[in-house]
């Protein structure tokens, strides 16, 4: 089950410039979040760069974890961000936090807002990271977290569920 009363948020994937790991870190920074913590996993070229420069109490680097421990760790969590610069079809952070019924902040470009239904509040123009820092706030309201997660997991279920899926085949075929 969802914890919104969880004290961090999880990005979770490669550390490099496309994947706007150092914009999410600033934004992380400039939204003056003190009551959560921000827990960057994973590895890549500039995993040791910015663990070093962006060393704050509230901004925990955990590196690469196996799978298993990443998805728990995803579990756990308040939510999911991402400020990934790439066009990707279907972000596996996103999808895995779905599923587990946690919530996702992104950048609304490309097709990543196709998984997410129309009024999603936790979603910021893409490159705007003024934006992002908005919607980091958004982790603070439990109010507002429940009823997105409520409102997304009412259309996975609609849109993505086993029986509409199978139906879309079927149509095709």
């Amino acid at each position: 089950e969802y914890n919104q009363d969880s004290k961090f948020i999880v990005y979770a994937g490669r550390i490099s410039q496309d994947k706007g790991v150092e914009e999410l870190l600033k934004a992380w920074i400039d939204s003056g979040i003190q009551d959560l913590s921000l827990k960057v996993v994973g590895e890549g070229p500039l995993l040791e760069e910015l663990s070093y420069k962006y060393k704050y109490p509230n901004i925990d680097f955990m590196g690469p974890q196996p799978h298993e421990s990443t998805l728990e760790i995803i579990k756990k969590s308040r939510g999911v961000v991402t400020a990934t610069k790439m066009y990707e079809g279907q972000p596996r952070l996103l999808c895995e936090a779905s599923i587990n019924g946690v919530p996702s902040l992104f950048p609304d470009f490309g097709g990543m807002g196709e998984f997410f239904p129309d009024d999603y509040i936790l979603k910021f123009n893409q490159f705007d990271y003024a934006d992002l820092v908005e919607k980091l706030k958004i982790f603070q309201n439990n109010t507002l977290l429940i009823q997105n997660t409520e409102s997304l997991n009412i259309y996975i279920n609609q849109v993505l569920s086993k029986t509409v899926l199978k139906k879309s085949f079927e149509t095709l075929l």
